[in-house]
């Protein structure tokens, strides 16, 4: 059988540069940050959803009371919760 890196003859072939305890611990501390950054988008993706919600809720505050009972009132108001959903 030949070398675990390649070429035909036994040995043959690039020598590894970690052990397989080394590779390891690379991969773990690889993976601890990859999640991290993934965690960290998250959080910023849900803050600037948060963000938007809040303004479109200001923008239908913004619609009088008197208003919304109106066609364009209440297309106001239709109009903001699209915008929310497709948050």
């Amino acid at each position: 059988m030949a070398g675990v890196h390649g070429g035909k003859r036994s040995g043959a072939g690039r020598k590894p540069v970690l052990t397989l305890h080394e590779g390891l611990s690379v991969g773990g501390e690889c993976e601890h940050y990859w999640r991290a950054i993934a965690l960290d988008q998250a959080k910023e993706r849900r803050r600037n959803r948060n963000a938007a919600v809040r303004s479109a809720q200001a923008r239908a505050e913004m619609t009088p009371l008197r208003l919304r009972k109106t066609r364009i009132g209440r297309k106001n108001i239709q109009d903001i919760k699209e915008d929310i959903d497709r948050f």
